[in-house]
């Protein structure tokens, strides 16, 4: 089965995820945070220094308001990588990979494939799992391997398919049918 171009893509953008380190982000920040609260810090005493409190009333706002301004600055620049950290705490769906396009290669391996249950998540930055239940007719290790080679070529990690033969179910219904008890 040839490579479709969304699995191109999501591969080369997993690749270049899989680059960046967010605890190397974050040091980065934390240093940059510090310089911007060492300027602050500079301009205030300078402030204070030529304009004395005693003789400019106003001058003793100037430590609190850099303080404010450069913690505003921080948090802005912070706000990328907070927001990266929650996103693989809370196991969010990989913007890098096209779900409903690796879903639909899934589905044509086979005419018969359907695929019925459909989950993908980041465990890191470039680090994306995929859970997926799979109906087909027939043939069901050659569709396995087919979708878990799918999943790869998408740069999928990690990969656990359900697939199950509806041919093999002998009358009985298919895991994916809801029982009424």
């Amino acid at each position: 089965m040839k490579k479709s171009d969304s699995a191109n893509q999501s591969k080369a953008a997993a690749e270049q995820e899989k680059k960046k380190n967010i605890n190397v982000d974050a040091a980065y920040l934390h240093v940059l945070g510090d310089l911007l609260m060492s300027v602050g810090v500079t301009i205030a005493a300078t402030v204070i220094y030529f304009c004395p409190t005693d003789e400019y009333a106003w001058s003793k706002y100037v430590d609190p308001a850099c303080t404010l301004l450069f913690s505003i600055l921080v948090c802005l620049t912070c706000k990328k990588t907070l927001g990266s950290c929650v996103f693989i705490l809370m196991e969010g769906a990989p913007e890098t990979i096209k779900g409903h396009d690796l879903k639909e290669d899934i589905e044509k391996i086979d005419d018969s494939v359907k695929v019925v249950d459909f989950h993908i998540w980041s465990l890191s930055r470039g680090k994306n799992l995929l859970s997926a239940q799979i109906t087909c007719r027939g043939e069901s290790m050659h569709v396995l391997q087919e979708a878990t080679q799918v999943c790869k070529d998408y740069g999928i990690d990690q990969c656990t398919i359900q697939v199950e033969d509806l041919d093999a179910l002998d009358g009985h219904a298919p895991c994916s049918q809801e029982y009424q008890y």
